[in-house]
């Protein structure tokens, strides 16, 4: 570890022992954020420390970025394959839509009883699922659990 850094994790360390986590955390904040930004605008060439934003992950910069462009009909973004996936999402988010998707009721579901004597087989979850949306729909079936007659 170099140094300079192992000094200022030593002296941080010290200054928390001294009054506190958070009380030293809150005391070291502003100084930290101003040497943070001016820092990262030295490395980068920026003209001014204002012009970096510190951000908690990669997707997020890229949020802040890409959707802040002024994009509109006609643009074309261009990608590779092998496109971050959060990346190509905010593509999709943007892309005009040719058609508002729409909201239908569920038809009614009606449900066949057998009055057969013979157990009942349980269906599973997705198989009731089926057969209620398929009997809704105005489905044959081929009869009863057991076959004993048509619904």
């Amino acid at each position: 570890m170099p140094q300079p850094v192992l000094a200022a994790v030593t002296e941080h360390l010290q200054l928390e022992a001294t009054i506190g986590g958070y009380e030293a955390a809150e005391a070291q904040h502003a100084a930290l954020q101003v040497g943070l930004y001016t820092s990262v605008g030295r490395l980068v060439n920026a003209a001014s420390a204002r012009e970096i934003a510190v951000v908690g992950s990669a997707t997020a910069a890229w949020d802040l970025a890409f959707y802040s462009l002024p994009l509109a009909a006609g643009d074309r973004i261009l990608t590779g394959r092998a496109e971050y996936g959060a990346n190509y999402v905010a593509f999709l988010q943007v892309r005009p839509r040719p058609k508002q998707p729409s909201a239908q009721p569920i038809p009614r579901i009606f449900i066949a009883y057998c009055l057969c004597p013979r157990p009942r087989p349980q269906p599973s979850p997705l198989q009731a699922l089926h057969d209620n949306l398929y009997l809704s729909s105005g489905g044959k079936t081929h009869g009863c659990h057991c076959g004993c007659h048509s619904l």
